[in-house]
């Protein structure tokens, strides 16, 4: 095989590379091809994509303008260069190199894309103008579709950014990104059961998506900690009903009255696991819970735990059994509640915030 074959070769290799997302794999092939090729700069283009992609965009860009600096003329290089220059946090930067690869190729869709990404967080309103030219240029590429999406997305244009993501997934079936931010949607309307298996779902179409499995984790947080709240309401409740029900001088009574306040607080803490269960899509209820119980909201599952277990083991000690286990497991829970409060102020007083815990990518 001739030197040129082979560099030829080792270039496909890398751009397969890429497209299967290894990218470690495709860096080592391309820095191969620049020690017997320095000045190529298809492999220094493909090069500053895959340290991007691999989430080193500090380094790839460097390596993109040496690029840019021996293909002046080529508007895929600005186009890469728009992508590494956001990531890198400058807007401004990654708008004129998006800016310049239109100028260059007015009609190429994934120009207009760039600019498009390089707006939407800034002037989503002009990403959306953008957007909607890479979609008309080329109505079969997912990119356009999906960059319509983010930007509608950010517009508050949520059906149009609804619009954009379906299309996506219509050119694009397995695009995780477009599953998540439709499931970022479905929090917006309340379906937390729908937005679960929506991360479930990119999750599943892409394990490395990690922006879905960090939505997956949080909102599996908001629902233990909306469970949490109803629990403790259910709580303070039984503690009042209990102590009204020893009101009385008649102690047998009170027995009585206080054993039929635990069992109805039991039967209560129940049906608010029940009510909370149908949040959660068939099948992921197991895999939920075990995320919770080993992260944050740790304390949570330990606290409804005690309140769905505690008065059964009372139980096998009689009826008194089942009132001091409720009793036990009705503070436990407001003791835990008054522990995610204090921590949330607590983190407010230092500065920090808590988002939505939802994104899009």
């Amino acid at each position: 095989m001739t030197g040129q074959a082979e560099h030829v070769r080792l270039l496909e290799r890398a751009q397969t590379l890429l497209g299967l997302r290894r990218f470690g794999e495709a860096e080592t092939v391309l820095r191969q091809v620049l020690a017997s090729a320095p000045d190529d700069a298809v492999a220094m283009r493909l090069l500053a994509a895959a340290l991007n992609d691999s989430g080193r965009p500090a380094e790839a860009l460097p390596v993109i303008k040496s690029a840019v600096a021996l293909a002046p003329d080529a508007p895929v290089m600005y186009a890469v260069l728009s992508t590494i220059e956001r990531a890198n946090g400058d807007a401004d930067a990654a708008a004129a190199a998006a800016d310049r690869a239109i100028e260059l190729a007015p009609h190429w869709p994934a120009g207009h894309a760039r600019r498009a990404w390089a707006l939407a967080d800034r002037n989503p309103v002009a990403a959306l103008d953008a957007a909607r030219r890479a979609v008309e240029l080329a109505p079969g590429q997912a990119d356009g579709h999906f960059v319509l999406g983010y930007a509608a997305l950010r517009a508050g244009k949520p059906m149009e950014a609804e619009r954009a993501f379906r299309a996506t997934l219509a050119v694009d079936p397995n695009h995780s990104m477009a599953i998540n931010n439709l499931a970022v949607l479905e929090i917006r309307r309340k379906n937390f059961r729908g937005a679960l298996a929506g991360f479930r779902g990119a999750v599943s179409t892409d394990p490395r998506n990690k922006t879905a499995a960090t939505n997956f984790e949080a909102i599996g947080r908001n629902v233990v900690q909306s469970r949490l709240r109803w629990v403790v309401a259910v709580s303070i409740l039984f503690l009042s009903s209990w102590t009204a029900a020893g009101s009385s001088t008649d102690l047998d009574a009170n027995a009585v009255r206080r054993r039929f306040v635990a069992v109805a607080a039991y039967g209560l803490w129940w049906a608010v696991l029940a009510a909370g269960l149908r949040l959660v899509p068939r099948g992921q209820v197991r895999l939920l819970l075990r995320l919770s119980a080993r992260g944050s909201s740790a304390p949570a599952c330990v606290a409804m735990g005690a309140a769905l277990v505690l008065p059964v083991a009372g139980a096998a000690l009689g009826w008194a059994g089942v009132v001091d286990g409720a009793f036990v497991a009705a503070v436990a829970t407001i003791v835990v509640r008054s522990y995610y409060v204090m921590r949330y102020y607590a983190q407010r007083a230092r500065g920090s915030h808590s988002g939505s815990g939802s994104h899009s990518g």
